[in-house]
């Protein structure tokens, strides 16, 4: 079973010796995640038998007759989803296992975040005695691979692109290993956008529940803080009860002691000893002090004399 790609693609290089041979493989991925892989194996003398369509019939494909032109072969088809075969690590894909068991396990995109990488390649060297053998039919054969995406990619390294730029293909030789690498977006960004806005205004209503809660509580706000740095002239608020503003208390002023002022002592002043006056002798005549009269008492004293 796994190596029932690699034998299809075999015959597929057989039957090149006897005329052309076409094996594509395209893969539409859709905006809803829909990975729908068809692949197309024909030749002009129609290599496949029933039993390759029993083996893909039993590992869910989908298979249908296909003839274009002088081509005759199967049309096989399967639809996977892209989030069952995504994961953080990148693996390489061999596209030639197509149709196989091995080629289910190994399917797989790089994911990161909601952008998706694409790591594959498309070996059809098979061996080196059948590359010396079958390299002169090399121009019959047509192998390709292309992806529709949902949108342009992101990067690539295909060959062609279409005027949409939303189809890759990448046309193999064969005896080459054709490594295909693409990164694409699924989704948009509005999504994120979206989120982000909404984020947004859910602070913003927080806050503005917060702000009014605030005022309900407080109604002057952040001008108490002013209230006695710059007094403000009242305006009485028309039918509610008005509340004085009470002064902010001082403290009291104490006076500062003052020291008692302590007299000089002063020295006591001794009187100095009077001098004995000296005895007087007979002869000496008492002085007598004058007295000053004035003219009533020498009017009166004339007075008591001549009575």
């Amino acid at each position: 079973m796994k190596k029932f790609g690699k034998t299809l693609f075999l015959l597929l290089v057989v039957a090149a010796m006897t005329g052309c041979v076409k094996q594509t493989i395209h893969m539409d991925i859709n905006k809803n995640g829909d990975v729908t892989m068809t692949a197309i194996n024909a030749t002009q003398n129609g290599t496949t038998s029933d039993s390759d369509k029993e083996e893909l019939e039993k590992l869910g494909y989908k298979v249908e007759d296909y003839e274009e032109d002088d081509l005759t072969g199967i049309k096989f088809s399967k639809t996977y989803k892209l989030s069952e075969i995504s994961s953080k690590e990148s693996k390489q894909v061999d596209l030639t296992t197509v149709g196989t068991e091995e080629f289910d396990k190994q399917l797989s995109f790089q994911k990161k975040g909601n952008t998706y990488k694409a790591n594959f390649i498309f070996d059809t060297t098979l061996s080196d005695d059948y590359d010396e053998s079958y390299a002169s039919y090399a121009s019959d054969m047509e192998i390709s691979y292309s992806v529709t995406l949902p949108n342009k990619p992101k990067s690539h390294n295909a060959d062609t692109v279409s005027e949409d730029g939303k189809t890759l293909t990448w046309n193999v030789k064969y005896g080459e290993k054709k490594v295909i690498n693409y990164e694409f977006k699924l989704g948009s960004d509005i999504l994120k956008y979206v989120l982000i806005g909404g984020a947004i205004v859910v602070i913003a209503v927080v806050i503005v529940v917060v702000v009014k809660k605030n005022k309900k509580q407080n109604p002057t706000g952040m001008n108490n803080a002013m209230a006695y740095a710059t007094p403000m002239p009242a305006v009485p608020n028309q039918g509610m009860p008005q509340t004085p503003v009470m002064p902010e208390p001082t403290a009291p002023v104490s006076p500062e002691p003052v020291a008692p002022i302590t007299p000089e002592p002063v020295a006591p002043v001794t009187p100095e000893p009077l001098q004995n006056p000296e005895p007087m002798n007979a002869t000496d005549t008492p002085v007598t002090e004058e007295t000053s009269t004035t003219p009533e008492e020498n009017v009166s004293q004339n007075s008591n004399q001549n009575e």
